[in-house]
């Protein structure tokens, strides 16, 4: 392969790669799955944090009869920042980390 099929072929794989969002608190990195807790261990208390509301999910109960129903999961915002002109923006649902957005300030 010449030079151009290297670079084609590593931008096709990175634009089907799926996004992985992460950001550093400090020396820490928190990214999209983490509890609460975690997040809170490792970039401290928020400068602002807020219930947003509910929402109702698809879970299963005991695995043995695969019964399904639906759960009520609580939706929180934290902010952090600002800083270099952003605000992070992070959404919880039942307790893990959903989404993380950079507001400009």
């Amino acid at each position: 392969m010449n030079g151009l099929h290297y670079l084609t072929a590593a931008v096709l794989t990175l634009s089907i790669a799926p996004a992985s969002h992460a950001l550093r608190c400090g020396t820490n990195l928190i990214s999209e799955g983490d509890l609460a807790i975690q997040v809170r261990d490792k970039c401290g208390d928020p400068v602002s944090e807020e219930l947003i509301g509910y929402t109702v999910r698809p879970g299963y109960g005991n695995t043995s009869n695969n019964v399904a129903y639906e759960r009520e999961y609580k939706i929180e915002q934290w902010v952090y920042g600002p800083e270099l002109g952003y605000y992070n923006v992070l959404t919880f649902e039942g307790g893990r980390l959903k989404r993380i957005e950079r507001i400009k300030d």
